[in-house]
């Protein structure tokens, strides 16, 4: 076998950033409440959050300039993956696993961090994930499951996947099993995709939430 490469399933979704306890701080903007309906972000976050979608790495300014948790029950009930400030991010567990693998051009960003009155940093450290890495192996013609979208302004079809969670649905190129451990596909919108070692490493360490993972086939991969 060549390799493996998966889609996670609740990564994007489901629980994950839904009632964190956390309120966040835009460059340029003040405090936001301490409540848990995520407020509209400004126009500039929202550019951002279509970066991360595309797998185009942030600048740091280009995240939130702070975040305070101000409901510390909720952000423990969060496991080691989140959401803070409309943006991705990991702790104990799942951050050092990512800090072992290729992340291609983002990484892994310290986010700055407050309990409830602003000023005491929170005890543990915590990291946005920023995506910067995406891949162009998606061929839609061999998968199952996808529906053309529509044509990019920048000249390429964009696709959406159904969410089976069945194995061998989506099917790459081998170029899938090079660069990145962790990426997105240019063609196909908001799936996450994983190499198998990244994969494993993972479940071996029982991240929480835990992640639900598919195959991803990968053309002339007979075996």
């Amino acid at each position: 076998m060549m390799g493996e490469v998966y889609i996670v399933h609740n990564w994007r979704g489901g629980n994950v950033g839904v009632k964190t306890g956390s309120r966040t701080m835009y460059f340029n903007h003040e405090w936001g409440p301490p409540q848990f309906e995520v407020p509209t972000p400004p126009d500039e976050v929202f550019e951002a959050i279509h970066k991360v979608n595309k797998g185009a790495p942030l600048a740091r300014a280009e995240l939130p300039e702070a975040a305070a948790i101000w409901n510390e029950k909720a952000f423990t009930r969060q496991g080691d993956l989140t959401a803070i400030g409309g943006f991705y991010a990991v702790r104990g567990s799942m951050a050092e696993v990512l800090q072992q693998y290729d992340l291609g051009e983002g990484g892994l960003i310290p986010v700055p961090l407050f309990k409830d009155d602003l000023i005491t940093p929170w005890p543990e450290p915590v990291w946005w994930v920023n995506f910067g890495a995406n891949k162009e192996s998606f061929l839609p013609e061999e998968s199952k499951g996808v529906r053309f979208l529509m044509e990019h302004r920048d000249g390429y079809k964009v696709w959406t996947f159904n969410g089976s969670t069945e194995d061998d649905m989506i099917t790459v190129s081998p170029n899938a099993l090079e660069g990145s451990d962790l990426w997105v596909e240019r063609g196909l919108l908001r799936e996450i995709f994983i190499s198998g070692d990244l994969v494993r490493a993972l479940v071996e360490a029982k991240i929480k939430p835990k992640l639900r993972f598919s195959r991803v086939g990968i053309a002339g991969d007979d075996q």
